[in-house]
This record gives C-alpha cells, sequence and structure tokens, in this order.
C-alpha cells in the first residue's frame, strides 16, 4: 500500500472510530469465558486483607471474620468489631476463626487467641467465654479453630491440643472430648480444624493429621488416617473442610492430598489431584474448602486459584489471578466460601480481601483477546462476526485478521495477511464484513483491503480490488456491507464508492454512485448497511446520509433524511441497520435513538434515553423469539419489549465486554444465541437465558 492511499485509509478509520468507540471509554480485561469478580478490600472498609471465615445473619448483614477483628457488612459500609485488651465489652480476640448465628439473633465467634465470643447485635454486648486455669468447667483451649450448631442447640468447638468441646449456653457450660492413648496417636493432640455435622447426625471432624468421626453416645473417635502405602487411605496433609454435598457425598479437603470423596460404606477414598499434564485437573493438591452453591455447582477453593467441579466427568474449571485482569480472582489463595440468600458467591483470600460473583451479572459470554493465548481472539476490537453451518465462530477485528474458533474445541486458527502470498488475506486496517451466500461461498470484507472470497478448505483467498483503470471492477476498497437478496444477487456496500452488484457470471461489478444530477437516484455514497424487507425493497443505512430505500426491479432509490425541523424525520442522519420484525415493522438504528418507520405515512416515531434506552447511538438490532429486539449502544445492550415500550439494559456489570459496541459486529445464528462485539472483544447468550436477579438483596 502506497502512503498517500494508507493516509487517506487512516484518516477514514479514524472517522469511522468516531462512531465505534464510548463517549466514557472503560478499561474490560476479562479474560476468554472467565467469570467476572468483583472485590472488596481495604479502601472499601474491610479491616483485613485475610478473610477466614464468611455468614449471612438472619437480618441480612454479612459477617466476615479476618485477621484484624469481626466485620459487619450492608452492603455499602463495614462496621468492624476488634479486639481491645482496654475494654472488656469488645471482641475477645484479633484473629476470627468461625461465626455462626443462633435462632435468637446472636452472633457466637471463635477467635485465635480470645476463645469463645458471644455477640448480641441489638445491644451490641460482648461475652467472653477463656480458659481459665483449674476450672475443667471452662474451655479447654483459647484456639477456637471451628464452631458448629447442632439440633438441640449445642455449639460444638475445635480447638487446638485436639480438644472437641460440647457447649450449652443456655447452661453455659463446657463438656469435653478427647481420645484415648490406645487409639492412633496425634489425632486429637493438635488443632480441630473442622467440625461438621453430616444428614445423618454423624460428626466428622478434620485435623492436621487426617479425618473422625465421632460418636456422640459413646464418646469414642473412629479415625481415617492416611497411609502412602494404601491409594485407598485419605490424602495426605492437614483435614481442612469437610463437606456433605446434596447427594449425600462426603467430601474432605486436605492441604497436600487434594480432595478427597469418603465411600463411608467401604472406609475408602477416591483422590482428586493436581496433575502438571492435565489442564482439567484440579489446580493445587492444597484444597482449603468445598462448598455447593443452589445451582448444584461444586466450587473446590485451593491454595492456587478457585475451581468449579464436576464430580460426573471428574474434570475441573479453574479461576486463578490475573493481575492485568480487574474481573479476576485478586488472589489465587482462597480461605472461605460462602452464598448468601441472594445468590452471591463470596470468596474469601489470605491476603486479597473478598472477591465476589453476583448471580445478576453472570448472564453473558466473554470472548477476547489472551495476550500470549494462540487459542483466543487475535484481536479485542471486534468489528465482524458471524456462524457458519458447522457451528464454527468466525470474526474479523481492526488487525486485519479472520479468525476462526471452534468454540467447542476451543481453538482459534488465525488467517493474517502474507504481503508474499497473493491468495492470502489482502493486508487492511481490519475485517469489517464477514458473510456465507446460498451457494456456500465464503465473503471477507476489509476495510483498505478489498473483498475476498475463501475456501475453507484450502485456506486460500481469492481478492478483488478497486482498479481506476476497469470500470467493473469494485469501486471501493474500504468494504462496509455484504448481503445477498432473496433473487440470490450479491450487494457490496463501501465507505465512498456506494453500492455494488457483483456478477457471479462474470465476475464484475456493477456501480451505483451518487448522482448530482439525477434527483431520483440519490445512492449514498456510504453504504453501511443493507437489509431487505418482505417486499423486496433493499434498505441502505449510511453515514450521514440518512436511510435509503432502494427497489432492485427498477433501481430506484428513495432517500429519507433527518429534518431537524420535522418530528416525525428520520430521528439522525447517521443509520446504521435495518431489522423488520415478524409483525413486518422495520426498526432502524440511528445516531439519535431507535426508529420505528410507519409505512402508511412514510414517517418515523422515535425512541430515546428519555424512553429508557441507555444510548441514543444505536449499532445493531437483533430479534428473539418473544418478539423483543435486542439493540447494542455506546452503552451497553437493551432488551426493548415494543408491545409495553419498555427496555431493560445491561452494561459492563451484568458481565459485558465493555459498554462501548461496534457497527456492524453482531449476529444471530439458527438456535437464536446472539453475537454482539465490541472495544474489548464479544459476548455470546442465548436472550432467554438471560434473567434479572430474583433475589434482590436487602
Amino acid at each position: 500500500m502506497g502512503r498517500a492511499k494508507q493516509g487517506r485509509a487512516s484518516a477514514l478509520f479514524a472517522l469511522l472510530l468516531l462512531f465505534s468507540l464510548p463517549s466514557h471509554a472503560e478499561s474490560n480485561n476479562t479474560l476468554g469465558q472467565d467469570i467476572r469478580f468483583t472485590h472488596l478490600s481495604l479502601k472499601d472498609g474491610l479491616s483485613h486483607t485475610a478473610i477466614e471465615t464468611i455468614l449471612q445473619d438472619s437480618r441480612g448483614f454479612m459477617w466476615f471474620g479476618t485477621h484484624d477483628g469481626l466485620n459487619r457488612y450492608d452492603g455499602y459500609n463495614f462496621v468492624v468489631y476488634r479486639n481491645d485488651p482496654t475494654n472488656l465489652n469488645s471482641l475477645s480476640g484479633t484473629i476470627v476463626r468461625a461465626i455462626i448465628e443462633d435462632p435468637s439473633g446472636i452472633i457466637w465467634a471463635g477467635t485465635m487467641t480470645g476463645g469463645l465470643t458471644k455477640f448480641e447485635p441489638e445491644s451490641e454486648t460482648f461475652t467472653h467465654y477463656r480458659h481459665e486455669p483449674g476450672n475443667p468447667n471452662s474451655l479447654k483451649n483459647n484456639a477456637v479453630q471451628s464452631i458448629w450448631r447442632d439440633e438441640s442447640g449445642f455449639l460444638w468447638l475445635g480447638t487446638d491440643d485436639g480438644w472437641l468441646t460440647q457447649f450449652d449456653p443456655i447452661s453455659e457450660t463446657f463438656t469435653h472430648y478427647q481420645s484415648t492413648p490406645d487409639e492412633p496417636p496425634g489425632f486429637t493432640r493438635r488443632q480441630i480444624r473442622v467440625v461438621f455435622q453430616d444428614k445423618a447426625g454423624t460428626f466428622w471432624l478434620g485435623s492436621e493429621v487426617g479425618l473422625a468421626d465421632f460418636n456422640r453416645e459413646t464418646g469414642q473417635f473412629t479415625h481415617f488416617l492416611h497411609n502412602p502405602d494404601d491409594a485407598t487411605t485419605i490424602g495426605a496433609g492437614v483435614v481442612k473442610d469437610v463437606f456433605e454435598d446434596e447427594d449425600g457425598n462426603l467430601w474432605v479437603s486436605t492441604d497436600e492430598g487434594g480432595l478427597n470423596l469418603l465411600d463411608r460404606e467401604s472406609g475408602q477414598f477416591t483422590h482428586f489431584q493436581h496433575d502438571p499434564d492435565d489442564p482439567k485437573s484440579i489446580s493445587n493438591d492444597n484444597c482449603q474448602k468445598v462448598y455447593q452453591d443452589r445451582t448444584s455447582t461444586l466450587w473446590v477453593a485451593t491454595g492456587r486459584g478457585l475451581n468449579q467441579f464436576n464430580p460426573k466427568t471428574g474434570q475441573f474449571i479453574r479461576y486463578l489471578e490475573d493481575p492485568t485482569n480487574p474481573y479476576a480472582l485478586s488472589s489465587d489463595i482462597i480461605d472461605s466460601v460462602y452464598e448468601d440468600r441472594g445468590g452471591v458467591l463470596w470468596f474469601g483470600t489470605e491476603g486479597a480481601g473478598l472477591n465476589k460473583i453476583d448471580p445478576g451479572t453472570v448472564q453473558f459470554i466473554h470472548y477476547k483477546n489472551r495476550p500470549g493465548n494462540p487459542n483466543s481472539l487475535s484481536s479485542s476490537f471486534v468489528f465482524s462476526i458471524y456462524e457458519d453451518d458447522a457451528g464454527i465462530l468466525w470474526v474479523g477485528g481492526n488487525d486485519g485478521v479472520l479468525n476462526r474458533f471452534d468454540r467447542a474445541k476451543n481453538q482459534v486458527t488465525r488467517y493474517e495477511p502474507d504481503a508474499d502470498n497473493p491468495h492470502s488475506l489482502n493486508e487492511s486496517l481490519s475485517v469489517s464484513a464477514i458473510y456465507e451466500d446460498s451457494a456456500g461461498v465464503f465473503w471477507v470484507g476489509t476495510f483498505s483491503g478489498g473483498l475476498h472470497t475463501f475456501d475453507r478448505e484450502t485456506g486460500l483467498f481469492q481478492r478483488y480490488l478497486h482498479d481506476p483503470k476497469e470500470p467493473h471492477s469494485l469501486s471501493s476498497d474500504f468494504i462496509m456491507a455484504i448481503y445477498e437478496d432473496s433473487a440470490g444477487t450479491l450487494w457490496i456496500g463501501t465507505l465512498d464508492g456506494g453500492l455494488n452488484r457483483f456478477d457471479r457470471q462474470t465476475g464484475e461489478f456493477h456501480h451505483y454512485l451518487l448522482d448530482p444530477e439525477d434527483p431520483n437516484n440519490p445512492s449514498p455514497r456510504v453504504v453501511r448497511g443493507i437489509y431487505e424487507d418482505q417486499s423486496g425493497f433493499l434498505w441502505l443505512t449510511s453515514w450521514e446520509e440518512g436511510l435509503t430505500r432502494f427497489d432492485p426491479r427498477t433501481e430506484q432509490f428513495k432517500n429519507y433524511r433527518h429534518n431537524p425541523d420535522n418530528t416525525q424525520s428520520l430521528s439522525s442522519g447517521a443509520t446504521f441497520v435495518v431489522h423488520e420484525d415478524q409483525s413486518c415493522t422495520l426498526w432502524i438504528a440511528t445516531g439519535g435513538g431507535l426508529d420505528k418507520f410507519v409505512r402508511e405515512t412514510e414517517t418515523f416515531s422515535h425512541y430515546t434515553v428519555k424512553d429508557g434506552l441507555p444510548n441514543n447511538l444505536i449499532y445493531a438490532i437483533m430479534e428473539d423469539a418473544s418478539g423483543h429486539l435486542w439493540v447494542s449502544t455506546n452503552k451497553g445492550i437493551s432488551n426493548f419489549d415494543p408491545r409495553s415500550e419498555t427496555f431493560q439494559n445491561y452494561n459492563v456489570y451484568d458481565g459485558l465486554q465493555s459498554d462501548g459496541f461496534n457497527q456492524n459486529a453482531f449476529f444471530q445464528n439458527e438456535q437464536g444465541e446472539m453475537f454482539f462485539g465490541g472495544i474489548n472483544g464479544l459476548n455470546a447468550f442465548y436472550p432467554q437465558n438471560i434473567i434479572n436477579n430474583p433475589y434482590p438483596p436487602q
């Protein structure tokens, strides 16, 4: 490309971006299909970034046990309760390892040095229960690691030195249990890290040397210890957590032996451990916590990331810390997991505060470029999207590369320009249009590099370029739209060469250019989009030339322009796409809002931010099975119900790639799945799955 032509192309490309960049662009570095985590830390009022335990009380408050006191959170602000040695009415210790609430609303907290604390929310007073030397009825050890409340209202405390303690809150008396010397050594002489009661009423205790069940009738322990010579025994290391899922499976987390599944009949364990050669194995053998949410998803927190676990396949999906991604985990070390009544999942880290997933925001799959990952999109600035019959997603961006994305295999093949290969993509500023015609011919339009056909079997391209010496060549190398009408005619829209009709037999292009001397044929110079309605008219969108109706049978044009003095005219001269809905109503995406065309009067009615749109710059329109219109804007995506004339808006906090989207970057497949592309990748979703949060926060 010559320098003069390159300069002209760059100027035009910059002009194009004026309609693509959001007015307030936000950085969103979510990678791939990753879940979006939001974070709470010291700057939000959290007292410490190490979170040991999490609870939601009956009033809706969230409680977090940290390394610097007890934190109460109302969704906006934190109230911190700390230990003050000079104040008897303060928290009994600094590090809070366990929290529960009893039916009366009292909060019980176990601390590492201060024993057990009772907090009465109404009076905000603390009562302390500590070890008293010489008093056998006091707490045996002040390091309370775990608390469980049974069906009778007793509290069961796991402490250091191996003491399991039953506490009666009414009589305020303690009963202590410790194994006898002839039982396996070590178990009850160290920390009891977890106390858990299963659905059958059995108590399970996890310690530094293994697992035990406890018979409350006899006061006896049955131990499950690691034997390196027996693969069916529990994994090595400290038992960090015991959890029973909805199917009655008992899961045991160890800090060296990974995740363990206990067969209670045989007493044997199945192990799930990290395999460096298997990306679908658990991310780390230091397994901290297992939790099942209301969707039956099992979450496994480890010392290196968070995992979603599918017990049927034995496969894990990993979520890891990524300093370049503000929506990734803030730390790989997860110590606590909890789901509140609103369905929000909370993850406490060892030194990076709180992470949470809001189910009302995790609705849109997000694909983008992952630096250094060849199986991601080559660019996050998406200009064109198409899915073929094989389910392969084709994506073009602002780097001039065509991406073949096999979502089933999570594989991306990139077709890049090659100056030494005339059968490669031509060098361009972007891949601006992708289209497959009824004969199965695959067309690729570029911005400054002309038009191509592409053989998906051989990977070879054939170029169609503008040649000023050839009147039947393409009128411009700046392709904006490719469209086949119901008669099988292929139409090409260009940036500065108007409309082109392609003759498949001769390989020639017929041009429809603006003729100032013929007012009956006001063909636009810029053809941004092409759409055929049920009457056989082609509707052409343009830059500032409004909306044009073209009759291919008579080759006559009719233009509809914006008139500031006429409220029933087009709302803006900038038009992007046209869509005809199930009732044959035409909708136009404009730079001034969403317009509905009234055929009888040839007038327009308008929907703007005053009616509920998030932004008046509309890039794309697609329709779901219920007749709702989904429109991408310069401030997110909106779901419009034409019957009620109401909008439901979604933005970056709902999982969108960004609030800013791009023209031409949209597609809907036969299954109804929608794709919208923008400045930070693309989103994929099924409209019927986009459900507003049924659990509004208190």
